[in-house]
């Protein structure tokens, strides 16, 4: 599997080697195993987990998800002919984004009841003016 994503521009995939070819999964993980190891080598004292550049498709199309892209348009980056396997797969919920959900939605319901109260405040108002 080639790891990339399709782009109209520029040989079509964002991670290219030195000669400009598209880079394969072996490629990223090689260069993740050497950038963990220097990092285990300056931090002895400060573990990471295990990070392959699957762990990085996957918190990609979390976030992405999580942001509020398109599901449609997330799916076609993924690579995938089903959004299903985009939703079911690779994105991850959470308690704190899914609170984080819905307060926003109970704010702009809020917001929403407010701005109708203010609307009708203003039609009595307008309703009770004198006219001479």
């Amino acid at each position: 599997m080639v790891y990339g994503f399709y782009l109209p521009v520029s040989r079509n995939f964002i991670m290219l080697d030195k000669n400009g070819n598209s880079k394969v999964a072996l490629h990223i993980e090689n260069e993740m195993r050497w950038a963990m190891k220097k990092y285990k080598k300056l931090n002895p004292d400060k573990p990471l987990p295990h990070i392959t550049p699957h762990v990085f498709r996957h918190t990609f199309c979390t976030n992405y998800a999580n942001d509020g892209m398109d599901i449609k348009n997330l799916q076609y980056l993924m690579g995938y002919s089903d959004a299903g396997v985009t939703l079911n797969v690779y994105t991850h919920a959470s308690y704190a984004h899914a609170a984080e959900q819905m307060t926003k939605i109970t704010q702009l319901r809020q917001h929403s009841d407010s701005d109708r109260d203010r609307e009708q405040t203003a039609e009595k108002a307008a309703d009770m003016v004198p006219v001479s």
